[in-house]
């Protein structure tokens, strides 16, 4: 009976030390993942140099990070704990001006996605036809197509630069948003790894994109466009291995994570638009 106690004993004595040990060894590989990635920083800005890289080439990310926490690294995974913020009911096709709303109350603005969308997002529903029969329509690099609040396609990322920008001079702050153009898998970690959230061009759900004869019309250069019906912007806030993780304003109550590979190839095809705050 002695014996079977020490044996137990022993158990637990043992089970404790492993989960010890265990928690410890799992600290350290955070801790390693954490700093592998922070000290990688400079290297990389090297070969960006090189001109591997367009965006951390003309942005110093070291002045991209000013202000910002770095994120939390937990099991390989790095996370930066951006808000959720729902586009409905009022804005249900205005997530392009939600996500910018995330971003603002993330960096401690208590921004209203309406109140965003009222004062600060230029709108156009102007479509005409030409004598030839040729349908014109706005630019989305220019303004949001339609009405957020109702009938409405989209805009682009630029508009959402002017937009925040045009809020932060009403701020009076020296704040300005940048524009993440065409910038790779590589630039959007090393954002990331150094708490820097971006909002980001895809689709509904990593869906592929769909389009209608209907959402075809002809830009003033004469240039052809057609808008996807299941375009979709979101803010990407994290990753892992396999994953990428969104706060996604379409109605999602929980951080999303879509498969890295599939994320990359909506980005590839909406042509790697993103929006990012720098800070004063």
């Amino acid at each position: 009976m002695v014996n079977e106690r020490i044996t137990v004993v022993l158990g637990f004595a043992f089970a404790a030390s492993l989960m010890f040990l265990l928690a410890a060894w799992d600290a350290q590989r955070d801790y390693k993942i954490a700093n592998a990635r922070i000290n990688s920083v400079e290297a990389q800005m090297e070969s960006f140099k090189n001109g591997e890289n367009a965006f951390l080439k003309k942005y110093d990310i070291n002045e991209l990070k000013r202000g910002y926490s770095l994120p939390e690294i937990s099991g390989g995974k790095t996370m930066v704990n951006v808000p959720i913020i729902n586009q409905y009911p009022e804005l249900p096709t205005g997530c392009e001006i939600t996500s910018a709303a995330v971003l603002l109350n993330y960096i401690g603005y208590n921004a209203d996605k309406v109140y965003l969308e009222e004062n600060f997002l230029p709108k156009s529903a102007e479509f005409y036809v030409d004598a030839s029969g040729n349908r014109f329509g706005p630019d989305p690099n220019s303004v949001f197509i339609g009405n957020p609040k109702g009938k409405g396609l989209g805009c682009y990322a630029p508009v959402i630069v002017n937009s925040l920008n045009a809020f932060f001079r009403s701020q009076g702050s020296a704040c300005y948003a940048v524009n993440v153009a065409n910038a790779d898998q590589k630039t959007l970690e090393i954002l990331l790894d150094n708490g820097i959230p971006i909002e980001v061009w895809a689709s509904r759900e990593m869906q592929p994109f769909k389009y209608s004869d209907g959402n075809e019309w002809l830009l003033k250069s004469g240039e052809k466009f057609k808008w996807p019906s299941n375009s979709h912007a979101l803010v990407l806030c994290g990753y892992d291995e396999i994953y990428y993780y969104f706060s996604d304003c379409d109605g999602k109550k929980d951080i999303q994570k879509y498969e890295k590979e599939v994320f990359l190839k909506r980005w590839d095809q909406f042509g790697r638009q993103g929006v990012i705050i720098k800070r004063k």
